[in-house]
């Protein structure tokens, strides 16, 4: 049996190399147990590679947390501000992950 198939859920680091190899177990990965898997170039990360519902599951608790942040200041923001502060949140979180 496969290495990634014997993983319970987690976040696994892989190179790019490998995900060009192994691209469908590792989609599989994804969409069957909801693994991630952060995607690195010369030891740096460049991408994450995460299931669609977990995807949608993040921007909308980042909206719903940055909108209730906007509601208990004195702040106005237009719709693109308030998505395009959702949208950094989202990535900054994904780094400090």
């Amino acid at each position: 049996m496969n290495t990634l198939q014997n993983r319970t859920q987690t976040t696994i680091t892989i190179g790019t190399d490998h995900m060009r190899k192994k691209m469908g177990e590792i989609l599989d990965c994804v969409n069957l147990r909801g693994d991630e898997f952060i995607i690195e170039r010369k030891n740096n990360p460049i991408a994450v590679l995460l299931s669609v519902q977990k995807h949608k599951i993040f921007t909308e608790m980042a909206r719903k947390f940055l909108g209730e942040m906007m509601h208990n200041t004195e702040t106005s923001l237009s719709q693109d501000e308030i998505d395009t502060l959702t949208n950094l949140a989202k990535h900054e979180t994904r780094k400090s992950n």
